[in-house]
């Protein structure tokens, strides 16, 4: 009766709690009486009030230690997204033979800008294990062979163009050669990167385009790669459907290597004139 009447002070919370765990010892187990419940209740009802106050405010470590696992997990989730763009790699310095191509008109005016150079077109996906694997490869041949331009072609950002010229697995190539056209197309995997560097070595051998010299000014890729000029008139009537229904009109960049080829004409054929 005597622990039941006491109203614990906040300095003695402790002395009661104590003495209400005795008093509750002391009881004996069998009895049946309504005083042994409620000093049960009281006592378990003190308990669970007191832990409560004294643990809330604080943190576990159990729980701190979650919090440190979760802020680990989502950062090395995030590096690990950053470090998934292997198609963006290239070495420290950048490479200038190695371009990426978006679209059908970009890819022509990348082929006439090359002229007479060998260009070797990559199609690749993102998700391709093969085109994953063979990508290091390719840029080592890209630092190895300065003279030719490398062009990446994302398949799933392309999909109508890789359609049209062909593409049925991946990673595939095509070597084209100025006014010779596409003069080669093969699958290569890192077990069959021989047959590329076989492919680049027979078709980037020096010879003279007489094709372009009896006429003048140098062969379009659109005279010699037919299938280009069929995408290219598909991809202008898709933009031009697109702008009838109110799309914005995409953003004309001026294109650094295309100034700089129409300058070194210009001091070609004032040179010749010269002459």
């Amino acid at each position: 009766t005597a622990v039941l009447n006491t109203v614990p002070s906040p300095s003695s919370r402790t002395r009661t709690c104590m003495s209400m765990s005795m008093a509750h010892q002391q009881l004996p187990t069998s009895s049946s009486s309504s005083s042994l419940r409620l000093v049960r209740s009281r006592a378990r009802h003190f308990h669970s009030r007191h832990h409560h106050r004294s643990s809330a405010p604080q943190q576990s470590p159990s729980s701190q230690g979650q919090c440190w696992r979760l802020f680990a997990a989502k950062g090395a989730a995030a590096e690990k997204a950053v470090k998934s763009k292997w198609w963006e790699k290239v070495p420290e310095g950048g490479l200038d033979n190695l371009r990426d191509v978006s679209s059908t008109q970009s890819l022509i005016e990348e082929l006439s800008l090359a002229e007479d150079r060998l260009v070797v077109v990559d199609f690749y996906a993102q998700w391709c294990g093969a085109c994953r694997a063979l990508y290091p490869k390719l840029v080592k041949l890209a630092q190895e062979n300065e003279d030719i331009v490398f062009l990446k072609v994302d398949y799933d950002a392309n999909k109508s163009m890789c359609k049209g010229l062909g593409i049925k697995v991946l990673p595939f190539f095509h070597l084209y050669r100025g006014s010779l056209g596409r003069v080669d197309e093969l699958s290569a995997s890192v077990s069959k990167l021989p047959r590329l560097r076989t492919a680049i070595q027979k078709h980037n051998t020096p010879r003279c385009d007489l094709q372009s010299h009896d006429k003048g000014a140098p062969t379009s890729p659109l005279d010699v790669v037919p299938e280009l000029e069929e995408l290219e008139r598909l991809e202008k009537e898709a933009l031009a459907e697109a702008l009838a229904m109110g799309a914005p009109e995409p953003s004309k960049i001026p294109d650094e290597r295309a100034s700089k080829t129409g300058e070194r004409s210009e001091e070609a054929a004032g040179a010749g004139a010269s002459a």
